[in-house]
């Protein structure tokens, strides 16, 4: 009875929770838009990130401990081993003498008892050295931790190693002292609390474009670079592809560490002036602020006196900012609207070339490098450019060639690597190797012996998933283990070769390569854009007078520019509304908006994954088998992705939302490495940081991919009535559906009780029988 009554409670409890707590599904937005939560800043969320370990403590601070500044726990094992870390400072600091550095590490000595070694003795030196000036040289008496702190007052240890402003400290581990003993190891763990107090002096940063993009940005440097990028109010379709082309410029040149965000001149706050780099592009007559500052070139009426040959260069000029000395402002502009094309791609490149004075250059023309690359079969690493590579560094080495191939050559099966070697007798055969990596995939791992030839040849096949249009990357890692481990970690005696007669082999693909290699999806973003590293064949499709359309396409564009590495930006950026017959013809489209907002979409409607109602910017999911609805205020991001229906070899991408809220949801996801590589097939909705897709091509989805979609992703400020309990009337759902739901539980309640009431009347009867049958027996 007690089961019963136990069984009886737990089907209430879970009747309760099944009425109390039931929601219909939903996917699908409902009709209509929410309030805009998006600002009419145009406040671009491009990659965030700053390099490695930079710190978002206030400029105040001048203590960085060794974690902050990028470094990772390492082991320096002896006898020789060596760590570094290398960090920027910001380019208003002037170092000066009465800086230290603060080491924190433990010394570990293990040896067996055949060796001989005695523990009170000097065990090694550690070796502290600031930008190849020695600082300090620390003798290892003793097993355990250290805790030093060392001076830095030398002027030549506080000169940055290159003009980038990179300054580096590097630790030597040298224990050779133990190699006359036998089984001995000496060990450094050095603690990433370690850190580095600079002492300085504010200054105003060097005026230079020579060094661009100095003092925007710099590699490593201990606090996040940031820049902020104004465009005029009102920009034409001219001023945006200057900007998109500068901005993916910029993420190339910072491999996306840059921290960026872009507004429109009428909204920038005295905060913005002053905490800031600044970056103008579009004519001086858009921006009023600037005309009162004195610039190089003479002006007038809002416009740069210049000679009539240099009436339409590109102008870019630099100075400090007149709201904060210790930043920068950046003038990319021209009197003309081809000037200002000029002088941002100029920009883009990283590398500009001064007119007579270090904050002046003009720009006269840009040549776009010729679109896509050159079929050529067979390359050897001296065609490429690179010199026979020698490593004679003790453990791990590494170097990077990078290569470019033709979309024909893309799908090959028959590619191949000939690498050829040579090694020293020095080495340890049985610890020795070489890794190949292509494109970060591992292609190969080649080891040696005793036999091995002294000069070998290496045959690596390379599958062609792996290859791709345009810029390839081969990466090298060596791993040398010397024959006797105390020769010096520079040694010159035990060393690995790789010749620059290594040959690269990649043919044409086949019709029937073409065949087995699978279509384009998403998963292939943004690689399939690579055939041209300059953008040349790709169209930003932007909704008008959209700020947030705007906002999400310098996301893309950063993150385009830092992926492919860029050295020169040839973007295309037009309104949805003037998209012209060329541009459809020719270019690979990233469409940017609210569906509703961009009239192209409406000539391939019918061709996408799911297509739009294009008056409530919802896709309609004829390809699923169920569709459901989103209640109002639940925003979503969308991304498709289809061939041109006017040229068969480019693609189209439109990057939409439900709403406003959405549009950056679908950025997000194209430019964001963590979400980039959950795209796949050719259809993707996006909910905060949750990405699902599908793949149409291969048939209809048996499930509503926004039905994973979580009903609490909302970005309305104020809660409506659904957040109040009160279920609206949303399209999609029949009328019948909660009466019928409600009425098939209670027969099954009634149905369940009936049973349970039969199971208690018999079972009594039942044990009767039982007991009588054993007193008979």
């Amino acid at each position: 009875m007690k089961k019963v009554i136990y069984f009886l409670t737990s089907l209430s409890l879970l009747i309760a929770a099944l009425v109390t707590g039931f929601q219909p599904g939903y996917a699908q937005a409902a009709t209509g838009t929410p309030p805009s939560t998006v600002s009419p800043l145009i406040k671009t969320p491009v990659p965030t990130q700053a390099a490695a370990g930079a710190s978002p403590a206030s400029a105040d601070k001048n203590t960085f401990t060794f974690k902050e500044l990028g470094y990772q726990e390492k082991l320096l094992v002896g006898p020789f081993s060596t760590t570094s870390i290398r960090y920027s400072i910001p380019p208003n600091w002037k170092l000066v003498p009465g800086g230290r550095i603060s080491l924190r590490f433990a010394l570990t000595v293990s040896s067996s008892d055949k060796s001989n070694y005695t523990m009170d003795r000097i065990h090694g030196t550690l070796l502290v050295m600031m930008n190849n000036k020695t600082v300090q040289t620390i003798f290892l008496d003793k097993v355990g931790e250290y805790n030093l702190d060392i001076p830095v007052n030398d002027l030549e240890a506080l000169t940055p190693l290159n003009p980038n402003g990179e300054h580096e400290v590097r630790l030597l581990l040298d224990s050779s002292i133990s190699c006359n003993y036998g089984d001995v190891q000496t060990t450094v763990l050095l603690n990433p609390a370690s850190s580095l107090t600079f002492e300085h002096q504010e200054t105003s940063p060097a005026i230079d474009l020579a060094y661009f993009p100095k003092p925007i940005y710099q590699p490593n440097s201990i606090f996040a670079s940031e820049v902020m990028v104004i465009i005029p109010d009102k920009p034409s379709a001219e001023d945006l592809q200057s900007a998109m082309n500068l901005i993916a410029g910029l993420g190339s040149q910072s491999e996306a560490k840059l921290v960026l965000t872009v507004k429109r001149a009428q909204e920038m706050t005295d905060t913005d002036r002053k905490s800031n780099n600044l970056i103008f592009v579009g004519p001086l007559s858009s921006f009023k602020i600037l005309h009162p500052i004195a610039w190089p070139l003479p002006v007038k009426n809002g416009s740069f006196l210049l000679a009539d040959k240099n009436k339409d260069d590109g102008v870019i000029l630099m100075t400090l900012s007149p709201w904060n000395p210790s930043k920068v402002a950046l003038l990319v502009t021209a009197n003309s609207t081809k000037g200002v094309m000029k002088a941002a791609q100029a920009v883009s490149t990283g590398k500009i070339i001064t007119s007579g004075r270090p904050d002046v250059s003009l720009i006269a023309e840009v040549n776009p490098e010729k679109k896509g690359f050159p079929y050529v079969q067979d390359q050897t690493f001296a065609d490429l450019g690179y010199d026979t590579f020698t490593f004679n560094q003790m453990g791990e080495n590494y170097t990077l060639l990078k290569f470019n191939i033709s979309p024909e050559q893309a799908a090959t099966s028959e590619a191949y690597i000939d690498l050829v070697t040579s090694h020293s007798k020095l080495l340890n055969m049985d610890g020795t190797t070489i890794s190949i990596s292509l494109n970060d995939e591992m292609i190969s791992s080649e080891s040696f012996s005793k036999d091995t030839e002294l000069v070998t040849k290496s045959h690596i096949k390379i599958l062609s998933s792996l290859l791709r249009p345009g810029e390839n990357m081969l990466e090298i890692i060596t791993n040398l283990v010397p024959y006797y481990s105390c020769y010096t970690v520079d040694t010159t005696s035990a060393w690995l070769t790789i010749s620059n007669t290594s040959l690269i082999h990649i043919p044409i693909a086949t019709e029937d390569d073409k065949k087995i290699r699978l279509a384009k999806t998403l998963k292939d973003y943004p690689e399939f854009f690579y055939a041209d590293p300059t953008f040349q064949n790709v169209a930003l499709v932007l909704a008008k007078d959209d700020p947030t359309a705007m906002e999400a396409a310098a996301s893309i564009a950063y993150y385009l520019g830092a992926s492919a590495a860029s050295t020169f930006v040839n973007l295309t950026t037009v309104y949805a509304d003037a998209v012209s017959d060329e541009i459809l013809k020719t270019k690979n489209l990233i469409l940017i908006g609210r569906a509703s907002t961009l009239p192209v979409i409406s000539k391939f409607n019918k061709e996408l994954p799911a297509p739009f109602d294009l008056t409530t910017d919802q896709t309609k999911q004829d390809v699923m088998l169920v569709n459901y609805s989103l209640p109002e205020g639940v925003n979503v991001g969308y991304i498709q992705m289809i061939r041109s229906p006017w040229n068969e070899d480019n693609i189209i991408l439109t990057v939409t939302g439900n709403t406003q809220a959405g549009i950056p949801m679908a950025a997000k996801a194209m430019s964001s490495d963590v979400m980039s590589v959950q795209l796949g097939g050719n259809y993707a909705i996006i909910s905060g940081k949750q990405v699902l897709t599908t793949n149409t091509m291969l048939g209809s989805s048996r499930e509503s991919l926004a039905a994973g979609v979580p009903n609490a992703v909302t970005v309305t400020p104020t809660p409506g009535a659904y957040a109040a309990g009160v279920i609206p009337e949303v399209k999609g759902q029949p009328a019948w559906l909660l009466p019928a739901f409600f009425g098939g539980s209670a027969v099954l309640v009634l149905s369940i009780l009936i049973l349970i009431i039969r199971i208690i009347v018999r079972k009594p009867a039942e044990v009767t029988i039982r007991k009588e049958d054993l007193l008979k027996k």
